[in-house]
């Protein structure tokens, strides 16, 4: 069990990304705090607290918006009430809307910058103490094979989640001598819940621009060449992303450079996006 005795807070994990804290308790992880951001999830978030815990790990729920910051400090107080070290971050709490930018409220743009960015960064700044003082931490963010690629209908969703890329690599540059690492893990052809809006869009709208991949006055870069020696995560067909999740959490994630390595294919599978040191 590559996460024995091991304690993990996975925000976001009652909903979408469920087998994330199901994996951890397969690998051992002896303690798993979930969150969920208002009371609407609570159901959810008891459901995973059920199956979690016959898998054989202590866990508890905990109510928090990641993006406000009196909430994350009583999330994070919470955490260590229930298990006074924590060994392992997840930051994947997350939400987006589909709209074409013309169409974007500012409070929408505010709100999927909030959870995401922020609320990694909330997330990962009031841990980081506790983790220095162990001299030993994971952290693992949740981004998107689409900070690449970007998508019609999504660019707040896109932008945030590039932003969390680039926050992964400087923080894994900054904290480098220490027994911490930082990965990203970029999941490909997942339907969370938080697009729920963005799958009821007319299709209609943005279908031409999906099906020439690309707007003719634009041109992006495609993501840097795979290479097995820059990750040491695993892939297979069945939970790929939250195997990979467990895999770059646990000891046997060696040090990567800090160049975001992209594994399997840009159509199919999962996609490993790994920054650190």
């Amino acid at each position: 069990m590559r996460l024995k005795g091991k304690t993990a807070l996975i925000t976001g994990s009652s909903s979408g990304r469920r087998a994330v804290a199901e994996s951890f308790a397969k690998e051992g992880a002896s303690h798993i705090v979930i969150n969920y951001p208002t009371s609407e999830q609570r159901a959810d978030a008891d459901a995973v607290v059920l199956s979690i815990t016959d898998l054989g790990a202590r866990t508890t729920a905990i109510e928090a918006d990641v993006s406000r910051e009196g909430a994350v400090a009583t999330l994070v107080s919470g955490v260590f009430d229930f298990c006074r070290q924590l060994d392992i971050l997840v930051n994947n709490a997350g939400v987006a809307h589909g709209e074409p930018v013309e169409d974007v409220a500012t409070e929408t743009w505010d709100q999927v910058i909030g959870v995401h960015l922020r609320g990694t960064f909330l997330v990962t700044r009031a841990v980081l103490p506790s983790m220095y003082q162990c001299n030993e931490g994971r952290i693992i963010n949740t981004v998107s094979q689409l900070a690449y690629k970007g998508a019609p209908g999504l660019a707040a969703y896109t932008a945030a989640k590039g932003g969390i890329l680039s926050f992964s690599r400087s923080l894994a540059l900054e904290i480098g001598d220490r027994n911490i690492r930082v990965n990203c893990v970029a999941p490909v052809r997942q339907r969370p819940r938080s697009l729920t809006t963005y799958r009821r869009m007319s299709w209609t709208r943005f279908a031409p621009a999906y099906r020439s991949g690309i707007s003719p006055k634009c041109t992006i870069l495609p993501p840097p060449t795979p290479s097995w020696r820059q990750a040491t995560a695993i892939i297979s067909k069945v939970n790929a992303s939250a195997q990979t999740v467990a895999i770059a959490s646990s000891r046997k994630a060696g040090p990567l450079n800090d160049h975001p390595a992209t594994l399997a294919s840009q159509r199919r599978g999962p996609v490993c996006v790994c920054s650190g040191r």
